[in-house]
């Protein structure tokens, strides 16, 4: 994100209201390409939703967790059939949503 000759620039501009560093460039990923119009949306709705869960529960309550597939599953129902079984069977279990 911060590559070229106006990475400088862009560096600047994801930088918070108090300076702090801001959330990684939402207009590519990994391998530098452009990220389509559908997947921009997506980013920028990710983007407000972690600003949401901060101010809601705080910075020192938001945690991410990063899942992979031990085998390779490229079929978007298996995933989704596979991410539902963790977060009903274990997930749900063992981190029973607090009341506010």
């Amino acid at each position: 994100c911060g590559k070229g000759p106006d990475g400088a620039a862009r560096s600047r501009a994801q930088r918070g209201p108090d300076g702090t560093a801001g959330l990684p460039c939402l207009n590519s990923h990994n391998s530098n390409q452009t990220l389509s119009s559908s997947h921009r949306r997506t980013a920028y709705a990710l983007t407000e939703n972690v600003k949401f869960m901060a101010q809601d529960f705080g910075l020192e309550r938001l945690g991410f967790l990063t899942l992979t597939f031990g085998d390779h599953v490229t079929d978007i129902k298996e995933a989704q059939r596979r991410f539902n079984s963790l977060r009903t069977g274990v997930i749900a279990e063992r981190y029973a949503q607090s009341p506010r």
